[in-house]
Parts: structure tokens; C-alpha cells; sequence
């Protein structure tokens, strides 16, 4: 049953932990080109375009979604296509990368800023990082899945910002992007080592904009080991 498949696939072997590590590069490789080409008036959707060909030219062979590439009040909306919108001066974006790199999935997502972020754009910033590190803190061996949404919440309820909230922080990623566990309320699942999770907290605030960070990472006997290692601070570029 797909019960049963899901169950298996939860957890990894080594071999497919160094499959899901190459993917990550690939993955690194598409946001570093980001970063070279993110500049005031650069169109949305050429940045998408070029990243993708250099994670092609990497190794990917093809991506699990639409490599997203967000600006401004746009951003408030986690999941449109980049488009013909111009980046501006002051304006968050962020960008999510996909790759598939020999039938395993990536997910990588940063949030940058085009010059000095609005002050409230990066109190939402440092909310949903912090979240993300607590997630984080969270997630070792024992703990469920809904612990570690739990802990991300936490952060962002004591920071007002509970209205800005997604439902759930993060997902199992393997050979597709939404694999079992559900990092959310209603996921019981415990974790076990090898298990491999995208650790996702996000704020949206509708009319203003979004900020999301995600890292893919590796359930050890210790905790845990996150798989990239591009910064994940707000840049300001």
C-alpha cells in the first residue's frame, strides 16, 4: 500500500543521504548565480531562467517545481511564477530552487534584500530564522513531527506575527519534494536518524510581503546535519 511506501521512504539509506547532498549542490550552485545576477531593475524572471541553466549546466535534470523568484509586495503570495516584475530598490525577494539531480530532490530557499530592507521586513526576517533555528533545535531523534512545528510556532506567536503564520514548517524530501513526515499539528510521526527533512518556517503578510527560509537536513543519532551550506542571513545585495 502507499502506507507502507511512505513508511519506507521516510527514512534513508546512506547512499540516498549522498544523493540528496549532491542535490543540495545543485542547488547551491543555482542560488550563488542568483545572488551574482539580484540587482535593482533585474526582471524577476531572467534571474529564474539563468539560475536554472547553471543548475542544468551542474548536473539537474529538470526541477520538482517552477523555480520561484519573488520581489516586493509579490512575495506575499508563496507560490507565484516570477514574471516581468522589475526588482526595486528596498524590496525583499525571495528565491526557491527545486533541482532534481539523479531522481532526488532539492529545496532551497533564501531571502535577500535589494539594499537596506524595510524595518518591518527584517523584524519578520529574524522572527522566521529564529523559528527555523528553534525548528531546528528540535528536531532529533524521539521528537515527532508536530514537536517541531510546534517549536517553530512558538517563536512566532510570541512575536505577534501569528497571522502571518503558514500551516505547517517544513516536509520529508527524498525522490519527491513532499514526502511523509508533515512537519505540523497533526503529524505524530516520530523521528528516527536518516530521516531527511525540509525545515521550512515562512511569514506572509498579505499586501507587504514574505520572507521564508528553508534548508534540507539529515536526522542524526546526535540531532541533526543540515545539507547546505549557503548562508542564511538577510543580505542585503
Amino acid at each position: 500500500s502507499s502506507f507502507i511506501l511512505d513508511q519506507m521512504r521516510m527514512i534513508k539509506s546512506d547512499h540516498e543521504v549522498v544523493r540528496l547532498k549532491n542535490a543540495a549542490k545543485v542547488a547551491e550552485i543555482g542560488m550563488e548565480k542568483c545572488v551574482e545576477l539580484l540587482a535593482e531593475d533585474v526582471v524577476e524572471k531572467e534571474i529564474a531562467v539563468i539560475a536554472e541553466h547553471a543548475m542544468k549546466k551542474a548536473g539537474a535534470e529538470g526541477f520538482i517545481y517552477p523555480t520561484l523568484v519573488s520581489s516586493g509586495r509579490k512575495s506575499a503570495a508563496p507560490h507565484l511564477p516570477p514574471g516581468d516584475k522589475v526588482v526595486k530598490r528596498g524590496e525583499t525577494v525571495f528565491i526557491a530552487l527545486g533541482p532534481i539531480v539523479k531522481g532526488y530532490c532539492s529545496d532551497l530557499v533564501r531571502t535577500f534584500s535589494i539594499g537596506e530592507a524595510d524595518g518591518l521586513m527584517k523584524e519578520m526576517f529574524n522572527i522566521t530564522l529564529e523559528a527555523q533555528e528553534v525548528a531546528m533545535s528540535a528536531a532529533k531523534p524521539g521528537a515527532s513531527a508536530s514537536d517541531v512545528h510546534q517549536a517553530a510556532v512558538s517563536v512566532i506567536k510570541s512575536s505577534g506575527f501569528v497571522d502571518c503564520l503558514r500551516f505547517r514548517s517544513g516536509h520529508g524530501v527524498g525522490i519527491t519534494i513532499h514526502e511523509r513526515p508533515n512537519l505540523r499539528e497533526d503529524d505524530d510521526t516520530v523521528l528516527k536518524p536518516n530521516m531527511t527533512l525540509a525545515i521550512e518556517p515562512s511569514l506572509f503578510k498579505n499586501g507587504f510581503g514574505g520572507t521564508r527560509i528553508c534548508d534540507v537536513v539529515v536526522v542524526t543519532d546526535k540531532g541533526l546535519r543540515r545539507l547546505f551550506e549557503f548562508p542564511r542571513e538577510l543580505e542585503a545585495l
